[in-house]
């Protein structure tokens, strides 16, 4: 008897909290104010912790230096559209990262719309006085890679025609977005921020390179420019 009277219990128990499961009204509220300010906060971090790593970057001693070797030359045919009739680079010694500065002349014999693709071949220089030259595969974006659109690099690329070209460009009056046009372009101490290499690449950094860039537009190859480098240890 006692053992049916505690089991109606134990079941007049369940029922009952079940019962108060299923009536039972919950109210849920969200803080999207916290909500947002903790967005921006993120955001302000993520922003801070870029500056700071820049500024780690710049304030950081060089740990190469780039001599260039041979001046940068033309390696196209007669039929190239871009001529690179005089490209030069300062300082003799590049740190990096340092800035590299370029000065020349460059003429296009036509305008260029988007897309304006280009394949970096880069050769690596094996051996002493019996060498050989090998390629350097592209890896992480550093090494022989290739490009489906270089005019995605221009600063403007993708704004409107009504945004004006930062003040290097507009200085040097050269295009900052595509189509490029037609024309002669003189520019001098265009300077290009050579960043600190990452520490993932899989080859040893030091040694002669050469440096080559073919461009194509519609399949066809429309310029070629050839440079030689040394990388060496500070």
């Amino acid at each position: 008897m006692k053992l049916l009277l505690w089991g109606f219990l134990c079941a007049c128990a369940i029922i009952s909290a079940q019962s108060d499961v299923e009536t039972e009204e919950f109210e849920v509220s969200f803080d999207w104010d916290a909500l947002y300010k903790y967005e921006q906060e993120q955001v302000e971090l993520n922003t801070w912790e870029s500056v700071l790593n820049t500024i780690k970057e710049k304030l950081s001693p060089p740990l190469y230096k780039i001599e260039v070797t041979n001046s940068a030359h033309d390696c196209g045919s007669s039929s190239s559209i871009i001529h690179f009739d005089s490209v030069t680079t300062s300082p003799s010694y590049v740190p990096v990262p340092g800035n590299l500065s370029l000065s020349g002349h460059v003429v296009i014999d036509q305008d260029l719309a988007a897309p304006i693709s280009a394949s970096l071949t880069l050769r690596r220089k094996i051996g002493g006085w019996i060498h050989k030259w090998v390629r350097v595969p592209c890896t992480n974006g550093v090494g022989s890679c290739s490009y489906s659109d270089l005019c995605q690099f221009l600063p403007n690329y993708n704004k409107p025609d009504t945004d004006a070209c930062p003040a290097e460009y507009q200085t040097l009056k050269v295009p900052c977005k595509c189509p490029l046009a037609s024309g002669d372009y003189q520019f001098a101490n265009f300077n290009i921020y050579i960043s600190r290499p990452t520490s993932h690449i899989p080859i040893p950094l030091t040694g002669d390179y050469e440096v080559t860039l073919n461009l194509n537009h519609g399949g066809s190859p429309i310029g070629c420019l050839y440079l030689a480098i040394r990388l060496e240890k500070r």
